[in-house]
Formats: structure tokens, C-alpha cells, sequence
């Protein structure tokens, strides 16, 4: 009775541990995407809001070229503001991002 209960254990243990053999790599896959999308999208994100920042420091007459990145992980994103408040958003279909910056009251990015 005891040999027979010892094996039904250990059968369990074998089920377990092989249908998390199987979902851990799946898991981390998509938990490693998520991680390389999240940080172009703060990327992305940090980019704007500094240059937006600098061009309010920078007063009338000022210039800056700006290169971002056409996709984030070959997904294209869009930019939004928050109208009359300081955030700036990107969304990536999959995912969003906001920061903030130091100047009030964005309208509208360009």
C-alpha cells in the first residue's frame, strides 16, 4: 500500500514538472519580449520628453534635430499628449508607455 502510494507521488511530481518544462521557455519568451518592447517605448518616450523640455529652455530660435527610432521591437507606435497636462504617451499596440515632462500645458506634438 505504501509502495503503491510512494509511486502515485511520484507520478504526480513527473506531471508537474514536466508541464513546467514545457510552459517556462514559452513564459520567458514573452516575458523577454515585453521587457525589450517596454524599454523602447521608455526609450521612445524619454527622447520626446527631453527634447521637448529643451525646446521651452531654448526659448525663440531654437533648433534640434531629433532621430527616433521607426519601430519599436517591428511594431510601429504613436506619440500622444495629454491635452493641457504634462505626459506624453506611447503606444505601441501592445503596450504603453507615459512620461512626463517638465513643461505645462503641451498641446501638441508634431
Amino acid at each position: 500500500m505504501k509502495a503503491q502510494m510512494s509511486i502515485e507521488f511520484l507520478v504526480g511530481v513527473v506531471i508537474i514538472l514536466v508541464i513546467y518544462m514545457i510552459t517556462l521557455p514559452t513564459f520567458s519568451r514573452y516575458m523577454q519580449t515585453n521587457i525589450v518592447e517596454s524599454e523602447g517605448g521608455k526609450q521612445v518616450c524619454y527622447l520626446v520628453s527631453s527634447a521637448i523640455d529643451s525646446a521651452v529652455i531654448g526659448g525663440n530660435n531654437f533648433s534640434l534635430n531629433l532621430s527616433i527610432p521607426d519601430k519599436i521591437e517591428n511594431k510601429e507606435y504613436n506619440i500622444f499628449t495629454t491635452p493641457y497636462s504634462s505626459y506624453i504617451t506611447v503606444d505601441w499596440g501592445e503596450g504603453i508607455f507615459t512620461c512626463s515632462v517638465t513643461t505645462q500645458n503641451i498641446t501638441e506634438v508634431k
